[in-house]
């Protein structure tokens, strides 16, 4: 596996990641009745 192939899973996964975090953030400020 290339460095260029590695760096764009690793963007990839920490895009996602952030994008989770986004979600829980907005989870946590905005509660949710389920």
């Amino acid at each position: 596996m290339s460095f260029a192939e590695r760096l764009v899973i690793s963007v990839e996964f920490a895009d996602a990641l952030l994008l989770r975090l986004a979600d829980f953030k907005q989870a946590l400020s905005q509660p949710r009745t389920q």
